[in-house]
């Protein structure tokens, strides 16, 4: 009764787990599928080839002399001289503000793009230091990309977000949410201890836990921070002890708390035996410029975490034992706030939505209606249904989902 397959789930949780690429659905048919033209809308066109389908904005840019060039009206630089130029993405003053270029070179291999714009995003962010651009210029940039080029879905959430299971960093906008999880400790315990036994039975082992009392999980939305930058604002916690639920009104369990005056952050994968080893969950700076540069280090040289404590401007928030931070995306599912692991589709969402029988799921997808935000305003995404290959499409921040049969359970979907 699944709608789409999969080789593996991209997540955040940050315990060692490794990355897996998320791939299509087999097709029923192949060829690019005959979705109906409907003004105003998305479209989303089933592909043969590894990538299941590519996402055709309601008004698609068109290459003038082999370039892109795609305005960003109200826009501008502090100075004329202010520009910046990344392999095949250029940014530089236009007629009625900024102006975006894109070689389409650049796009033709899936991730080569996604791969050069995490470097163009981070001259960006370092504009907004400098004052050539105003706050939040950098995902505006990266917003008019995708809202203007028919591209694969994987390479939108790529240039929206960056090439995360590569780099093992995704930088935190507003749309985001944070969901931790914690263990309860039973009173008495100030950490969880294992053991390892062989057991009666030939070749069975007996694993005994001490001072595991529980789970506390917690979701923060990542939201604008009044002066510039991102805050979190914690939405719930709930903790479950041995099946018995509660819900206080803050974690007891771990918060993650930065500094005054952090205000911008990235999320960092747990990395173990590298180049450098981390344990850091959140990385916060007072300003870009700092932030990046640490981060690259922390990438590179050996024993440079431990600069965390030093650095100006600079905030290390790790997860403690047993922790896990995950980023996720915050969407609307059946009119409810939702939220769902960076990475998920369609099918994902489908699949973990508690339908008992076939017919409910075929009921709720004759029904399926998906809507995404562009140029300020909501679009439906056109699709072929029957198809199953068209539930690859990815899944972005804003994103507004729903289907007749609500009544079903909402499943992988995080709800508030």
């Amino acid at each position: 009764m699944r709608v789409c397959g999969r080789r593996g789930l991209v997540s955040f949780v940050l315990l060692g787990a490794a990355l897996a690429g998320l791939t299509g659905c087999a097709p029923r048919r192949t060829g690019v599928a005959a979705t109906p033209a409907t003004p105003g809308a998305w479209r989303f066109e089933v592909t043969d080839g590894p990538a299941p389908g590519r996402l055709i904005p309601p008004v698609a840019a068109v290459p003038v002399k082999g370039i892109y060039r795609i305005p960003l009206d109200g826009l501008r630089f502090a100075q004329r001289s202010c520009a910046a130029a990344v392999e095949g993405f250029e940014l530089r003053p236009g007629r009625r503000g900024a102006l975006a270029l894109v070689f389409p070179a650049t796009l033709v291999a899936e991730g080569r793009g996604a791969t050069a714009f995490t470097g163009f995003r981070e001259a960006l962010l370092r504009l907004e230091d400098s004052g050539c651009l105003p706050e939040g210029s950098a995902p505006r940039v990266a917003r008019a990309l995708v809202e203007s080029l028919a591209l694969p879905s994987r390479q939108v959430l790529e240039l929206r977000y960056g090439v995360y299971d590569q780099t093992g960093v995704v930088t935190l906008e507003p749309g985001f949410r944070l969901k931790v999880v914690a263990p309860l400790l039973q009173p008495g315990f100030t950490k969880i201890t294992t053991s390892v036994a062989p057991n009666s039975a030939p070749g069975a082992l007996s694993v005994d836990v001490q001072g595991l009392a529980g789970f506390e999980t917690s979701f923060y939305d990542v939201r604008e921070r009044t002066g510039g930058g991102v805050e979190f604002a914690l939405v719930s916690v709930e903790q479950n002890r041995i099946g018995v639920l509660s819900h206080p009104s803050r974690p007891s369990a771990f918060e993650p708390l930065p500094k005054r005056g952090m205000r911008c952050f990235q999320l960092l994968f747990l990395r173990r035996l590298s180049l450098a080893d981390r344990d850091i969950a959140l990385l916060g700076g007072a300003n870009w410029t700092t932030l990046l540069a640490s981060a690259h280090r922390f990438d590179t040289v050996p024993g440079a975490v431990a600069e965390c404590g030093s650095t100006p401007g600079l905030d290390c928030i790790g997860a403690a034992a047993q922790t896990a931070i995950n980023a996720e995306f915050g969407i609307t599912l059946n009119g409810q706030a939702a939220s769902v692991p960076i990475g998920s589709h369609l099918g994902d969402l489908l699949n973990g939505a508690g339908f008992k029988t076939q017919e409910q799921q075929e009921r709720a997808i004759a029904t399926l209606s998906v809507e995404r935000m562009w140029h300020g305003s909501y679009h439906g995404i056109v699709m072929d249904k029957s198809n199953r290959r068209s539930f690859a499409c990815q899944l972005l921040p804003g994103d507004r989902v729903s289907w007749s049969d609500a009544g079903a359970a909402s499943g992988g979907a995080a709800r508030n």
